[in-house]
């Protein structure tokens, strides 16, 4: 009888371990690990404690195994949310599709220079990441890595060093202190919302900030090299102080996970790095979040480096320099070996997966049906406030670069004001000209997911015109590619038969989402994107030509650009009265445009980088990854070390530069405190006001540059703080209050050491790079 009933408690324990349990059964509901009132810690210790090794290695791939009798569900750490789900769609309960918000692109959403809108943005993905979550995984919701889960790759901080990397969609500006602070306000909003505590017991969602560290290229044109080998040269210096410098900022926010890129740094391949992750990343900046990797970045350390020479030896390494999680096979192939031949040891396997374990427990996974788990409707997919905040963010994004009178020898179509905003009295027969006229999903650009809907700019105009005017449109010519001669002869034909003409040129960007190249039928190549560079600054295909030819024509032309890296447009700038920056806009993007255009908004977005000159492009190497004058760049990079003195340091339009249809007068109503000590932080506050005639709103950006000081080689100047007004009514005022500290003071010296110096700069603050107000600063012992 004993026997017998040995035999039925090992079937029972057996068929307990197949089945899934959860912290809710009775077998589970008493184990500290489902005890939710007890610290984290303890919970983590305690389930740690019942997991095999095999167990636990089994937690450190991007899909984390589901371990039954633990109450473990099988788990994606992996996901996409740049700028809204990378998700497909689901079925609602009335049959139709349900579809994630679509948001501009991260290097849009820069241009406004708006933290508040980063957060709403990031909090909005988040919901909706949840609300389909909790539909289960037959929902049908997928990512680019399979079901979704609530850990998202994103955001992407890296800087934009050079205007050709195809990633510049990706981030948000060329300013590490602007990204890093993007990368917190991300994190805060995808994690917890609005919630001002980081000690949130339950978040919403966890966020994967990427590339760490000095991922900036795709493909080296001079060897062919792509970035799964390249080995990224950097001083020390330029490793503090800019490729590092927004990861500092943003592990502050507590981000569930930081993930290493696929380069090398100085030699040492990214992903075992130790000093970088261990030593920098843990150790200084004091992150205990997930190190995860991109995806195959530990075969490339093996196969594409070739600094490792087995399989056991590059998971050793990527273990003991601190990472956790791997998006690949390596882990789940080799980690087995390594702890069986005692390179790693369980103590070191068991530090690891704790991490993995905390995050479950923080996104809620043990006790799903807890009042304190964040918990959305479908509904919140695709909600009408997602889509205001959609529209708001693509208007945001709109940066105007230039509004000249008109220039026409038809008298009758002359006017002496700004040609924007355009009076649709005045301008009744419009033409819509070029291969971004008629934009769709290249509105998206990377890693978009299937959008609920899309409007184009030529859709948008003719809504703007419908009962009072009448829109015709041609293509001109493809995006990139000959164009026929016939074609341009045609668009420039109708161009004279209208009353203006507005013409959207650019670049195809969409890549890494819904479908393949030729998405938009004027697409048939990418220009940028994840795996693809650029190698010039120049218009692609016949689009300089096909915009010539519309100028020729001698009537008003509006131009309007969607892109990511900056072109030249030294042509367009001396020929086209009025030009737009619209950014990769999102679902919303060609009304964005439309509303601009035509005065239903202001713009008030500012340029979040330096727009070069070919002739920049002709004499910067593009595999440098230094950032100061030097012979492989000699005017500089990004306007912190930009030698305007050079004649390729030139830039067409600077950093921070955006006009507006009204006017501004910026003035400094208190003082930084000066002489001030090194240690002590002091505020500014500016007083702006609307001194045009209509409502309107602009980009505050204040920098710092050191006139006298020991540093060798500081920046040109570097940004301490930035703001927006608010939508200011003509002659009101507003205050804005900057706080220059120490950090915002500090500089970095040859060895990588951060400094706070004392000596002379000049504070500069700009209102969308022209207004400028300074004041002259000693800092003191």
């Amino acid at each position: 009888n004993m026997a017998a009933l040995s035999i039925v408690c090992v079937l029972a324990l057996t068929r307990a371990q197949d089945q899934p349990l959860t912290c809710q059964s009775s077998l589970l509901s008493g184990l500290p690990f489902c005890n939710a009132s007890l610290p984290l810690a303890l919970r983590v210790q305690d389930l740690l404690g019942r997991m095999n090794t095999t167990e636990k290695a089994s937690q450190t791939a991007m899909v984390g195994a589901a371990i039954n009798h633990l109450g473990m569900i099988q788990y994606n750490f992996g996901g996409e949310a740049l700028h809204g789900l990378w998700s497909s769609c689901v079925n609602g309960s009335s049959g139709s599709q349900i579809c994630p918000t679509q948001f501009p692109a991260p290097l849009t959403l820069g241009s406004s220079f708006n933290k508040d809108l980063w957060r709403a943005v990031a909090d909005a993905t988040s919901t909706e990441a949840r609300a389909l979550y909790d539909l289960g995984p037959g929902s049908g919701a997928r990512s680019l890595e399979g079901p979704l889960g609530l850990s998202y790759y994103a955001p992407n901080i890296n800087l934009m060093r050079d205007p050709r990397w195809g990633r510049n969609e990706e981030v948000p500006s060329e300013d590490p202190v602007m990204n890093g602070i993007y990368g917190q306000e991300f994190t805060k909003g995808f994690q917890l919302g609005y919630q001002d505590s980081i000690d949130m017991k339950y978040w919403k969602a966890s966020v994967t900030v990427k590339h760490y560290a000095v991922y900036n290229l795709e493909t080296d044109f001079k060897t062919g090299i792509s970035r799964h080998a390249f080995n990224a040269i950097t001083s020390a210096q330029d490793l503090t102080e800019t490729y590092l410098m927004p990861f500092e900022i943003a592990a502050t926010a507590n981000p569930g996970g930081i993930m290493c890129s696929y380069n090398a740094i100085n030699g040492v391949p990214a992903c075992v790095n130790n000093d970088l992750l261990n030593g920098r990343l843990r150790g200084d900046m004091g992150f205990e979040g997930i190190i995860a990797t991109d995806c195959g970045a530990l075969s490339d350390t093996m196969t594409k480096h070739n600094y490792t020479s087995s399989g056991v030896e590059t998971v050793t390494l990527a273990i003991k320099a601190g990472v956790n999680s791997n998006c690949g096979h390596f882990f789940s192939t080799y980690l087995n070996d390594a702890l069986a031949n005692k390179t790693i040891s369980v103590e070191e396997i068991d530090d690891s997966v704790a991490r993995i374990l905390a995050l479950r427990f923080k996104l809620g996974l043990f006790e799903p049906n807890s009042s304190a788990v964040p918990k959305y409707p479908i509904s919140a997919v695709d909600s009408s406030e997602n889509r205001d905040l959609a529209l708001r963010a693509a208007q945001s994004g709109i940066v105007l670069l230039q509004n000249n009178p008109t220039n026409t020898n038809d008298k009758s179509k002359s006017t002496g004001k700004p040609l924007l905003p355009l009076d649709k009295t005045q301008f009744k027969n419009i033409a819509m000209i070029g291969p971004n006229a008629n934009a769709s999903m290249n509105l998206l650009s990377g890693y978009h997911g299937s959008p609920p809907f899309l409007v184009s700019p030529l859709e948008a105009v003719k809504a703007k015109l419908q009962g009072s005017g009448s829109v015709q449109y041609h293509v001109g010519c493809n995006m990139s590619g000959p164009c026929a001669s016939s074609s341009i002869e045609a668009a420039a034909a109708l161009a004279k038969q209208v009353d203006v003409v507005i013409v959207g040129l650019g670049l195809c960007g969409d890549n890494y989402g819904g479908g393949p190249p030729k998405e938009d039928p004027t697409c048939f190549k990418i220009d940028e994107a994840e795996s693809i560079d650029r190698q010039d600054l120049l218009l692609p295909g016949s689009q300089l030509e096909l915009l010539q030819a519309v100028v020729a024509s001698g009537t008003p032309t509006i131009l309007f650009m969607i892109n990511a890296g900056p072109l030249d447009l030294s042509w367009a700038k001396l020929n086209v009265p009025a030009i737009l920056s619209a950014g990769y806009g999102g679902e919303y993007g060609g009304q964005a445009i439309a509303d601009a255009i035509f005065g239903d908004i202001n713009p008030s977005g500012a340029l979040p980088y330096t727009v070069y000159t070919q002739q920049w492009a002709n004499i910067t190497e593009y595999d440098s990854m230094t950032m100061r004058p030097s012979p492989q760049t000699p005017a500089g990079r990004t306007y912190r070390f930009l030698d305007v003195r050079h004649e390729a340091g030139k830039p067409l339009w600077p950093f921070g530069y955006g006009l507006s249809y009204t006017t501004f007068d910026l003035k400094i109503a208190q003082s930084i405190n000066s002489p001030i000590k090194v240690g002590d932080s002091s505020s500014l506050i500016l007083q702006v006001t609307n001194t045009g005639n209509v409502a309107g709103g602009g980009v505050i950006v204040c920098y710092i540059a050191y006139t006298k000081v020991a540093v060798p080689e500081p920046p040109v100047k570097q940004l301490f703080a930035f703001s927006n007004t608010t939508k200011l009514m003509p002659t009101q005022v507003q205050s804005l209050e900057f706080t220059l500290t120490p950090q915002g003071r500090s500089l970095v010296g040859i060895q990588g050491d951060r400094i706070i110096p004392v000596g002379t700069a000049k504070i500069s603050c700009s209102l969308g790079g022209q207004t400028t107000v300074e004041q002259m600063l000693d800092i003191t012992v």
